[in-house]
């Protein structure tokens, strides 16, 4: 059974994109309080993390050696 070198296990993007979402709730929090907008900033930060932590996830998962050489 072998995986393509381009995906992670499912826990671990899972896990990226939950800490991607994280720290974007954060983010936007502390923005949407100096801006006075809270709503708008932390769905800003949920969607910017999520997509961040997809991207880190995509990173990694490209930094991985192949298994097809075993």
């Amino acid at each position: 059974m072998s995986r393509a070198k381009s995906e992670l296990p499912f826990h671990k993007k899972e896990t990226l994109i939950g800490v991607g979402v994280s720290l974007g709730v954060v983010a936007g929090a502390v923005i949407g309080k100096l801006a006075g907008n809270m709503g708008l900033w932390i769905s800003l930060g949920i969607a910017f993390g999520a997509g961040i932590g997809a991207v880190i996830g995509k990173v990694l998962a490209a930094d991985q050696p192949d298994d097809a050489g075993k």
